[in-house]
């Protein structure tokens, strides 16, 4: 008991020196005060609120006004007004900043600026990507293509684009007329993705295409500046001319060029040399159609006429009894033409062929069906004029006999020439008979029957082999016209009573065989005999 008591003395004790010590410190604390406001101390830290002449973006300077709650010394680089509450300084340039202020008792406090709307950058006009429809040429153009330009449009505060400016596209030296349309294809704050496209692009030159100023404005007022960009691409609306010219080579082939004004494309299984000139060399006489293209694909065309060939020369004639024979020399001419001008109706009678040259006598074959009143009662026919005796060929489903060539042994001599030759002169007159003088043609026959009872109506000619060179012939028919072109021994026909009235025939590198065929093949169905 005594230790508690104890205890309790002193703690009292205690308790009664700190009340005492904390009422001196109160009171010295007030008398401080009263004392520091009688000798007017300032403690209080300046206040300022920062306000700006703008904060859209603007591409002019910037004022910005610090008004404070007190006076304040002076701060570098501001101007203080009169009552030493206000500090203004213009930026021309985007500033963040701290300003230290300092009130006349010295306190302290700093005031954060802050200038970030300044723009005085242009939208940025930039080529992303160009594409043309002139494929594997993109270089290359002329009005029926179409060429496209992705424009990026840059701009921190890009605003809009003025989508009615015209752009001028520049071919050469002067202003193309061509279509011009503007897509915007992507959007974003910061950019604008366009895509120009070009249409009917006229004139000849350098494609350029010239965006004016002011095409572009951002939020600042900033005017895009012109662009001029240039898309490396060739506008060619001229076609390429070429001029064919041939020399003669020893083995009697001819070499053959053709030597344009430009560059062009290559013309297939032709030699090419430096892009405008090509060369090909050609055993036999042969005319047809190429057509030459140049890299903006402009298309002309160039005639290859062979002639002078020696190597193998194809001839073939055909007889009619009103006309007599006309002749083809295996170079596009049409024997039988002479009959058909004079009267179309006109039938081929006769038709041979003669092979010269440095070919075997084999190379070149021949096999036909020749229509006749007498197929049916004689073996062989007998020419009118000449008393020829000819064997009727097979029908032309069903030609399955020899060929023949240079080297049968039945050849007929025609103006002092050997010739293979199929049927004869067989005018379709009624009393007319066979070979032995018997079955006369009735008048029914010719008037009621078949008005044409006589005359070449198939005709198939082949090669000996065909490594390097076809055969290309092709048949005329009264009331049909120009047949299919055949090639290398399919039947030229229209049926065993259909006689022809003219044929052309060629022998062709086999390279070259497509484009006469497809030449040839245009006349189908017509009587064009030029």
């Amino acid at each position: 008991m005594k230790r508690i008591s104890k205890f309790i003395i002193f703690f009292s004790f205690v308790t009664i020196i700190f009340f005492i010590t904390s009422i001196s410190y109160a009171k010295y604390v007030i008398d401080y005060n009263i004392i520091a406001a009688k000798l007017n101390i300032d403690r209080t830290k300046p206040i300022g609120v920062a306000n700006y002449s703008t904060k859209d973006p603007t591409r002019e300077n910037v004022t910005v006004t610090i008004n404070i709650n007190e006076p304040i010394n002076e701060v570098e680089g501001w101007a203080l007004s009169e009552d030493k509450c206000k500090l203004v300084k213009t930026f021309e340039n985007n500033e963040i900043t701290n300003v230290d202020i300092t009130d006349l008792s010295g306190n302290k406090n700093s005031i954060e600026v802050k200038v970030d709307n300044i723009d005085r950058e242009a939208p940025m006009i930039n080529l992303i990507d160009i594409r043309n429809t002139n494929i594997n040429y993109e270089n290359y153009a002329n009005k029926t293509h179409k060429i496209f330009a992705t424009i990026e449009i840059k701009d921190m505060q890009l605003k809009n684009i003025a989508a009615d400016t015209h752009i001028s596209v520049i071919v050469g030296e002067e202003k193309s007329n061509c279509k011009q349309t503007i897509s915007k294809i992507q959007q974003s704050d910061t950019s604008i993705i366009l895509e120009l496209e070009l249409t009917g692009i006229e004139g000849n030159g350098d494609l350029q295409v010239i965006i004016p100023d002011g095409f572009a404005i951002d939020s600042a007022g900033n005017f895009s500046k012109q662009k001029k960009i240039d898309f490396t691409i060739k506008i060619d609306n001229e076609k390429p001319k070429g001029d064919y010219s041939q020399i003669s080579l020893e083995s009697g082939k001819i070499e053959a060029k053709i030597k344009t004004n430009e560059e062009i494309r290559n013309i297939e299984n032709w030699e090419n040399y430096n892009n405008n000139t090509f060369k090909k060399v050609f055993p036999a006489n042969v005319s047809y159609i190429i057509e030459i293209l140049d890299y903006a694909q402009n298309k002309s065309e160039v005639e290859v006429h062979v002639t002078n060939a020696t190597y193998i020369i194809l001839t073939y004639a055909a007889h009619n009894s009103n006309i007599g024979w006309t002749y083809g020399l295996g170079n596009y001419d049409i024997a039988g033409k002479k009959a058909i001008e004079a009267n179309p109706i006109l039938k081929i009678e006769a038709l041979a062929f003669k092979v010269t040259g440095k070919c075997d006598t084999d190379f070149v074959k021949f096999r036909g069906y020749v229509n006749s009143y007498w197929n049916n009662t004689s073996e062989f026919g007998k020419c009118r004029n000449t008393g020829y005796k000819y064997k009727l060929r097979e029908a032309p489903e069903e030609l399955n006999s020899s060929y023949y060539t240079m080297s049968s042994q039945s050849l007929s001599t025609i103006n002092n020439e050997k010739y293979v030759q199929f049927g004869g002169a067989g005018i379709n007159m009624v009393g007319n008979t066979d070979y032995e003088g018997k079955n006369p043609i009735s008048f029914d026959a010719i008037y009621n029957q078949n008005p044409f009872p006589y005359g070449i109506s198939s005709i198939e000619i082949a090669l000996k082999n065909y490594t390097e060179l076809s055969v290309v012939y092709q048949i005329l028919v009264y009331g049909k016209g120009w047949i299919k072109t055949c090639t290398n021994g399919e039947i030229a026909s229209v049926g065993s009573k259909q006689p022809m009235s003219a044929i052309r025939a060629a022998i062709i590198p086999k390279s070259e065989t497509k484009k006469l065929v497809e030449l040839w093949d245009k006349d189908i169905g017509t009587y064009n005999v030029n």
